[in-house]
């Protein structure tokens, strides 16, 4: 009996470190997206949390866009600085999400957008 509570126990340790490992190894990847802000927006509290109308993941290969407000043109530039490819797209409108597909290459993405709003940006890497 004694041994078959030490087996018991081992392979409790081995699968939930193997569980563990597929965890810490996802398919998606949230990437942040922040306000640029201007020279006369200086003053504000750098210690304020402001929260982004723009959701930006990365999944299989793509970069999925949501947007929690209404936007009149939006213009998206995705630019991998290790290559140098550049992906972009214009949209009149905002839609409710946009997906922009990648490269496979590892690299540095720069994630550049523009709204009659203001500028936003991000940065992934993979």
């Amino acid at each position: 009996m004694r041994k078959f509570i030490i087996l018991l126990f081992f392979a409790l340790i081995i699968s939930s470190t193997t569980d563990a490992k597929r965890i810490s190894e996802p398919d998606e990847e949230i990437v942040p997206i922040i306000k640029t802000e201007g020279e006369d927006k200086k003053g504000n509290n750098p210690r304020t949390l402001l929260t982004s109308p723009i959701f930006c993941l990365y999944s299989n290969d793509s970069f999925i866009f949501s947007f929690y407000e209404m936007f009149e043109s939006i213009t998206i530039q995705i630019v991998n600085t290790s290559t140098g490819e550049q992906w972009s797209n214009y949209m009149e409108y905002s839609e409710s999400s946009v997906r922009i597909p990648a490269s496979t290459n590892s690299g540095i993405y720069n994630i550049f957008i523009y709204t009659e709003d203001g500028y936003y940006t991000g940065v992934f890497r993979k």
